[in-house]
């Protein structure tokens, strides 16, 4: 009986853990997003002072987003972020506003790309990849 009562316990917090999961999922479908591109003719110093440097702030206030990680492959000159979103349309609505508008249109930014993936929150929390 001893051995039974660790294995029951094992369980419940199993089924604990996947009921929270289904249940934050249906109320929090997180999503992520990887947008990457190319600089033409501006130096790494210009691209810190006319895009990263102002646009940060702005990005942080954007609704819906939990995060932004800037990336840089200096070598080949590929730059870009993986956003956290709390949901697609979140993700959506960024993507469909002025501030992405303004940001591909500017001349030294070229060949914008972007992939979304939905967030696999159950395994992401025992990773620690989200709270």
């Amino acid at each position: 009986m001893k051995e039974v009562k660790p294995l029951l316990t094992n369980l419940v917090l199993k089924i604990n853990f996947y009921l929270y999961s289904i249940i934050n999922l249906k109320y929090r479908a997180m999503h992520a997003q990887i947008i990457t591109y190319q600089l033409n003719d501006i130096s790494q110093a210009e691209y810190l002072k006319k895009m990263v440097e102002p646009d940060a702030p702005i990005i942080a206030e954007v609704k819906g987003l939990i995060s932004k990680v800037w990336l840089a492959d200096i070598e080949k000159n590929t730059f870009g972020g993986f956003y956290l979103w709390e949901n697609k349309a979140a993700m959506e609505d960024f993507m469909n506003s002025d501030m992405v508008k303004a940001v591909v249109s500017r001349p030294f930014v070229k060949n914008v790309s972007s992939v979304d993936y939905e967030v696999n929150q159950s395994a992401s929390l025992i990773t620690r990849g989200i709270r």
